[in-house]
């Protein structure tokens, strides 16, 4: 934004102040005209906004700030937004963690209350907690996908595989870690607000809800699923999501 001054009259200032204001602003983003001052939108040549600009500005901050992370992770049409907004925020640490508020100069509790050992922060509470993690090594041994995470929220997110086989199915690759830092968060936020709490055999019963919901989504939505056949890989990913239901027009093998 940018402001567009006629003249200081008016101002509760000497005309030397004025005089030393006008030497201040001269080198700055600011204009002197005649006529009445204006409000502009910078990053357009107009100097209007609308909403196509504002689209542009933001898409061009996220490709120079992606982190190196695939954005379907996040923006995918086959994802719940609240939980790829989520998941966006929690990777550029925007989240309000208890460390943030202790370093804000809150005295209230920092412990995590997920585990009740450690200080909580992004990468212990999405990743590092005893309860997160056993959350990604249920989610990894449902994928069949046999790996050592890293320490940090960002790192797992870039060395995700976002679709590992071609097959209709893959798209459950790419919804899966968005929906498990979301129903962290949830359970993080019931207990701390609502003071209650789930074991967690309901947290990845309600993870697993998520997950099929959206693929089952998907598979009702997309037009382009007829198109195409079942892998093998298919196969594994509904013995192992049998919540996941295939179109019966999907060669006469879909669920009834």
């Amino acid at each position: 934004m940018g402001w567009f001054w006629n003249s200081f009259q008016g101002l509760p200032l000497s005309p030397r102040e004025i005089e030393q204001l006008v030497d201040i602003l001269k080198d700055r983003q600011s204009a002197f005209r005649k006529g009445h001052y204006s409000l502009i939108w910078l990053p357009s040549k107009l100097g209007q906004y609308d909403a196509k600009e504002g689209y542009h500005l933001l898409a061009n901050q996220m490709e120079n700030y992606d982190l190196g992370i695939p954005q379907k992770l996040f923006w995918s049409n086959k994802l719940i937004a609240k939980a790829g907004v989520f998941a966006w925020l929690a990777t550029r640490r925007k989240i309000l963690t208890t460390d943030k508020f202790r370093r804000m100069g809150s005295q209230g509790p920092s412990r995590c209350i997920l585990c009740k050992a450690q200080e909580e922060s992004v990468d212990h509470l999405l990743l590092n907690c005893s309860f997160t993690a056993k959350c990604w090594r249920w989610l990894c041994a449902k994928l069949g996908w046999i790996t050592t995470l890293p320490n940090d929220i960002v790192s797992l997110f870039q060395g995700w595989p976002i679709s590992p086989h071609n097959g209709i199915l893959s798209s459950l690759w790419g919804v899966n870690t968005s929906c498990l830092v979301w129903e962290v968060w949830k359970e993080r936020n019931r207990r701390i607000f609502w003071n209650k709490a789930r074991k967690l055999g309901s947290v990845l019963n309600s993870l697993e809800v998520s997950i099929v919901e959206n693929i089952n989504n998907m598979l009702a939505l997309d037009l382009s699923v007829g198109k195409k056949n079942l892998t093998d890989s298919d196969d594994r990913i509904r013995s192992g999501w049998p919540g996941i239901k295939i179109p019966s027009f999907l060669g006469g093998i879909g669920d009834k």
